[in-house]
């Protein structure tokens, strides 16, 4: 088990074990995630993880939770509860599933109200919403349960009423987390434990109503941020996703300008804006990764995957073994950039201003 960097003070062994339940979430046979999870670094000694429902995904594969116990000992109840969200997966082998994971990633250009606070000034992504719906339908497969039900039927036992749920995810899990969390306050409202999301390079998922709703339920939130990953830039900061690597004299590609300068047009029009939520917002120090050094999409992706962020949070080297190799390597073709200006400049000749 890594030890923790000192340095940062940012992580523990509940930020290092839910960093792990991410990691199994994303393994490609589903059935050997639980004997990963059983692996993920116990939050004290003698303690172990295990899955007590799931994990799950929809018919596409499009989204994936699991719900793990941590037990202390043998036999007794358990302390500590995660629902872990998978993120964005392009290793699974339904096409439709790819493209439904990149309809909830990118469908943020009308956002609406939380179905239980309609009139809430809160609003959400429609493609977080729409991801919301599949987490609530997902089954067990081994019992036929529904999250739903699982957790009502396990949170109303005696044992269990004082148990600490976390909620988790990593990049789109990240996001769903924040919304999934919200969601299980409303579906327990008479939980007596904490609950806390912990979540990494997560996506903004809605307004600045969305944020203070968030940040006034969740006081022991976390949101751990690679101050280099573009992901959590996406949809709060979209112009800081064209200077991201400006320092390292790597500019942003061309289709990727294109298609951001796209997204905050049409969020423009629709006069929607998002906000990261404050509470336990930790940003991370990131590295630039010199093997990746001409290669935009490279850097984004190594940045963004989660062994960088087990390297920010332990003060380790990455382990380069972990990262996914692209199949080609992209040289520089940042034309727009250097003609125009930034995607903000752009933005504003569109408006004729």
């Amino acid at each position: 088990m890594s030890s923790i960097n000192p340095a940062l003070q940012t992580a523990d062994a509940i930020t290092l074990a839910t960093l792990d339940l991410c990691t199994a979430s994303y393994l490609p046979d589903i059935t050997a995630i639980p004997a990963s999870v059983q692996a993920a670094p116990p939050l004290a000694a003698g303690g172990k993880w295990q899955c007590i429902w799931g994990p799950a995904q929809d018919s596409d594969e499009s989204n994936l939770a699991l719900v793990a116990g941590y037990f202390q000992r043998p036999n007794a109840a358990p302390q500590t509860i995660c629902i872990t969200v998978r993120g964005t997966d392009f290793a699974i082998t339904d096409t439709w599933g790819m493209l439904e994971q990149i309809w909830e990633d990118v469908d943020a250009s009308d956002p609406r109200p939380m179905p239980w606070a309609l009139n809430d000034p809160a609003r959400i992504a429609s493609g977080t919403l729409d991801g919301l719906a599949v987490i609530q339908a997902l089954t067990d497969p081994a019992t036929g349960q529904p999250l739903t039900q699982f957790l009502a039927s396990f949170l109303a036992q005696p044992a269990n009423a004082n148990v600490t749920i976390l909620v988790t995810g990593h990049s789109l899990g990240g996001c769903l987390a924040t919304i999934v969390a919200i969601w299980i306050r409303i579906l327990l409202p008479d939980h007596r434990g904490t609950i806390q999301p912990i979540t990494f390079a997560a996506p903004t998922a809605g307004n600045s109503g969305f944020a203070t709703y968030y940040n006034a339920l969740f006081p022991a939130a976390r949101r751990f941020q690679n101050s280099l990953d573009v992901i959590p830039l996406a949809y709060c900061d979209l112009g800081g996703i064209d200077s991201i690597y400006a320092a390292n004299t790597l500019d942003t590609p061309d289709i990727i300008w294109l298609g951001v300068l796209g997204m905050k047009a049409a969020l423009d029009i629709m006069e929607a804006s998002y906000v990261q939520p404050a509470q336990g917002q930790q940003i991370l120090p990131g590295a630039f990764l010199p093997n990746d050094s001409t290669d935009w999409y490279a850097q984004a992706l190594h940045q963004h995957h989660l062994a960088t962020y087990q390297a920010l949070l332990t003060g380790t080297q990455v382990d380069t073994t972990a990262l996914p190799q692209p199949t080609g390597r992209h040289t520089k073709k940042a034309r727009l950039t250097k003609r125009i200006g930034s995607i903000d400049t752009a933005l504003q000749r569109l408006r004729g201003v």
